[in-house]
């Protein structure tokens, strides 16, 4: 660099100098005393002016090297506090980073432990449907899953025990139970909404001579068969029952006297034509009587709608069976 230059150029004129004033040191000492005079003061003036040059020079390249040497330090020290300052901030972000980490990964597990909660408690207050949406960490996500599949087991356990309580296991139509419900139901709406709801009571003629003939698995398949009839012929919206026995049920939102009796006239005529497989081989067939009612025409409660269909139905099995007779309107 140029300051090293400078520096090099000094020493080189201080060495001059010096090995001037030794040459006249030299001199002096191989004049002896005696040598001395006068004459020489100018000799030994210049002799003071190189030695005073010189060390002056060499002050002035100390102090330039002592300068160097603290800038130097200073430089070292400067880029050694920006290491540890850069290692320091490096250390802070490191700590930083991991407790935000652990914050979020708390957070995670919070909120996967609240999702399980409020999942578990939905379940318990009926919501049945209700998914448990896990995903993170990968072992409460596994839990979730597992919830899940148990709450799909818990909705098919309990579907199959509403079915149990709903449904006649040899007919597969709604039972007692569940007919005392519906029309309850039915006729509540139809007179708040003005409409008419219509019950059909069907009952198989001279059954138990039937059963006597075929014995009991031939009753069973007569009334398996007279039951899966009537499914076949009525609307989605209209639902049938085993209301007791051989004693049917059909209860026909919507329907009028007149569209009911005549649904109950087709299911008649198609029971009539049905053929049922027996037990012991050929096939055999059975009649039914029905009786039909409608609310309000004939009855605004569900008893009394009850016990018009069932008149009627008297009335049919009395003036022959195999009929149709409608209530009359009261």
């Amino acid at each position: 660099t140029r300051d090293s230059m400078e520096e090099a150029r000094a020493v080189d004129a201080a060495r001059a100098r010096w090995r001037s004033a030794s040459a006249f040191l030299g001199s002096i000492e191989s004049l002896g005393a005696g040598g001395v005079s006068p004459g020489n003061h100018r000799a030994f003036e210049a002799f003071e002016t190189d030695v005073l040059e010189t060390a002056r020079q060499l002050k002035a390249v100390t102090d330039g090297l002592g300068e160097q040497s603290e800038q130097a330090f200073d430089e070292v020290m400067n880029a050694l506090t920006w290491t540890e300052l850069i290692s320091l901030i490096a250390l802070i972000l490191s700590i930083l980073m991991t407790v935000i980490g652990i914050q979020l990964i708390y957070r995670t597990l919070v909120a996967s432990m609240d999702e399980l909660s409020e999942g578990a408690l939905r379940i318990a207050e009926g919501d049945r449907n209700h998914k448990v949406d896990v995903t993170i960490p990968m072992e409460l996500a596994s839990v979730a899953d597992t919830f899940n599949r148990m709450t799909e087991k818990i909705l098919e356990q309990e579907k199959a025990l509403v079915t149990a309580a709903s449904v006649d296991s040899l007919t597969g139509l709604y039972n007692r139970r569940e007919f005392d419900r519906v029309l309850e139901d039915e006729v509540k709406r139809s007179l708040r909404y003005g409409t008419s709801v219509a019950l059909v009571l069907v009952d198989i003629d001279h059954f138990k001579k039937f059963n006597d003939t075929h014995g009991h698995q031939g009753g069973d398949e007569a009334l398996r068969t007279v039951a899966e009839t009537l499914m076949d012929g009525i609307r989605r919206v209209d639902k049938a029952f085993r209301y007791g026995g051989e004693e049917l049920a059909v209860v026909l939102p919507s329907s009028d006297l007149e569209t009911a009796a005549q649904t109950a006239e087709r299911l008649r005529a198609a029971i009539e034509e049905k053929d049922i497989e027996l037990p012991e081989g050929g096939p055999a067939q059975v009649t039914v009587s029905l009786g039909v009612a409608v609310c309000p025409d004939q009855a605004q409660e569900e008893e009394r709608l009850v016990e018009a269909a069932d008149e009627a139905l008297y009335e049919a099995k009395e003036s022959g069976r195999n009929r149709v007779v409608k209530a009359p309107v009261s």
